[in-house]
C-alpha cells in the first residue's frame, strides 16, 4: 500500500467547532501518513489560538505570503499555467467571487508548495467544499497530483459556490453521513467517487460515565456555535416550558457565536435567565467534565432560512461515547447517528413543546436514561470510533495516491 504524503487545505486552523480535523490528522499520523496543513484563511481568534494542533503536521499559513508567491510564480511558470486552466474551470462552474477571488488563490499556489516544502506530496485534500476545495483543486492541477475533499454541512446546503465541477475533478469526495452522501449523489448523478466516513473520536478519552449526578436540577447541556441552524432558541423555550410544568431543569450552553446576545434576550424575556448558564468554548478535557456532570445533551437543530443545517454534530458523537442521553431534532443525518431513535429521543425540528416533553420524559425516567446511555455507547463503538474511521480515510488516501 502506498504511504500517502498529504497536503491538507483548510480555511482556519485549529477551530473549536472543527476539532474533528485535528483528531483526523492525529489518527492518520499514527498510521504513518505524513504531510502539512495549509491554511488559506485568517488566523483564528482567541480562544481558538489556544487549541492544540496535531503533532507531526507542520502548519503553513498563506496570509501575507505574496513575496513568496511571486518568487514561486516566476520560478515555476508551468505550474501556474496548469493551475490557471483549473481556475478557468472553477469560474466557468460558478465559483463564488469569480475571477477576483480565484486569481488571488492562483497567485498563492507556488507559495503553498514552497512553504510546505513537500516535494514528495502524493495527494492534496481539503476540508470543506468551498474555498479550501477550490485551492486544493488548483494545487492538484499545478503539480499533477490527485486531490480530494471532505464536505460537511454549510458547504453542501448553503454556500453559493457550485460543488459539481469540484466533485467531477476530485479523485475522491468524503461525506460525514450517509444522508449527506445521498443528497450529493442526487446532485452530481455519479456516486462512484463518494464515500461516507464519519468523524471519529478517541473512545479511550471519551469514556462512558454511567454514574450521573442527582437529578435535581436536571442539567441539559448543548454544545455548538450560536448560529441559526443550531436551534438553541428552541432549547431555551423548551426549558421554560418544562419549568412551567414543575420540572426543575437547568440549561448550559457551551460555545460562542453571533446569536449570543439574542439568545440571552430570549432567556431574559421568558424569565429563566438565572437557570441558563453560558460557557465559552472549552478544551476537550474541560468539555468531558461538562458531559460527565450533565443529565442529557440537547441537539435542537433546524434547517436555517439559507438552507444551512447540521450533518452529524460532533457534540452528539461525544455524548454517545460518554453515555450521555441525547434528545435531538429528527433531521436525516441526526436520525442516522441515533439509529432511527434507538440511541436517543427524536423530536420534530423547531418544536419547542415536543422538545420540552422529551426533556420532561428523560427527567422522570432513570431507567430510560440508562437504556439510552448503553445504546448510545454501543452505537458509538459500532460507528464512530476514531481508529476505524481513520483506517477508512487512510485506505482512501492510499488508493487516490496510487499512480
Amino acid at each position: 500500500m502506498v504511504v500517502p504524503v498529504v497536503l491538507y487545505v483548510v480555511w482556519q486552523y485549529p477551530v473549536p467547532s472543527e476539532r474533528f480535523i485535528v483528531r483526523e490528522l492525529r489518527g492518520l499520523a499514527t498510521r504513518g501518513v505524513r504531510g502539512a496543513v495549509i491554511v488559506v484563511g485568517p488566523d483564528p481568534e482567541p480562544p481558538a489560538k489556544r487549541l492544540a494542533e496535531a503533532e507531526g503536521w507542520p502548519v503553513v499559513r498563506l496570509r501575507g505570503a505574496w513575496l513568496l508567491a511571486l518568487r514561486g510564480a516566476l520560478r515555476h511558470p508551468v505550474w501556474m499555467l496548469r493551475a490557471a486552466r483549473a481556475a478557468g474551470a472553477l469560474v466557468a462552474g460558478g465559483e463564488a467571487g469569480s475571477w477576483h477571488r480565484t486569481a488571488r488563490m492562483l497567485l498563492r499556489v507556488p507559495a503553498a508548495f514552497a512553504a510546505a516544502q513537500r516535494s514528495d506530496a502524493t495527494l492534496v485534500h481539503a476540508h470543506f467544499a468551498t474555498l479550501p476545495a477550490s485551492f486544493a483543486m488548483l494545487l492538484g492541477a499545478a503539480r499533477r497530483l490527485p486531490w480530494g475533499l471532505s464536505a460537511h454541512a454549510r458547504d453542501l446546503y448553503a454556500e453559493p459556490a457550485d460543488i459539481v465541477p469540484k466533485v467531477r475533478s476530485a479523485a475522491h469526495v468524503v461525506l460525514c453521513s450517509r444522508a449527506a452522501l445521498a443528497d450529493l449523489e442526487e446532485r452530481v448523478g455519479d456516486g462512484g467517487k463518494l464515500s461516507c466516513i464519519y468523524h471519529g473520536i478517541e473512545g479511550g478519552h471519551w469514556t462512558w460515565t454511567p454514574e450521573r449526578p442527582a437529578d435535581d436540577p436536571f442539567l441539559v447541556l448543548a454544545v455548538g456555535r450560536f448560529v441559526p441552524k443550531k436551534g438553541l432558541e428552541h432549547l431555551i423555550r423548551a426549558c421554560a416550558h418544562a419549568r412551567s410544568r414543575g420540572v426543575q431543569v437547568r440549561c448550559e450552553l457551551v460555545g460562542e457565536g453571533p446569536l449570543a446576545e439574542e439568545l440571552r434576550g430570549v432567556a431574559q424575556e421568558l424569565g429563566i435567565a438565572e437557570h441558563v448558564c453560558w460557557t465559552p468554548w472549552l478544551e476537550p478535557h474541560e468539555l468531558r467534565a461538562r458531559y460527565a456532570r450533565a443529565a442529557a445533551l440537547a441537539v435542537p437543530s433546524v434547517v436555517a432560512s439559507d438552507g444551512d443545517r447540521d450533518n452529524i454534530p460532533n457534540a452528539l458523537i461525544e455524548a454517545l461515547a460518554m453515555g450521555l442521553p441525547v434528545v435531538a431534532s429528527a433531521l436525516p443525518a441526526i436520525e442516522e447517528a441515533l439509529d432511527g431513535g434507538r440511541s436517543g429521543l427524536l423530536v420534530p425540528p423547531g418544536d419547542s413543546a415536543a422538545l420540552a416533553g422529551a426533556i420532561t420524559r428523560l427527567a422522570g425516567d432513570a431507567r430510560l436514561r440508562r437504556t439510552l446511555a448503553e445504546r448510545g455507547r454501543s452505537r458509538f463503538e459500532a460507528e464512530f470510533a476514531l481508529e476505524a474511521n481513520v483506517a477508512r480515510m487512510h485506505a482512501l488516501f492510499a488508493r487516490s495516491s496510487d499512480p
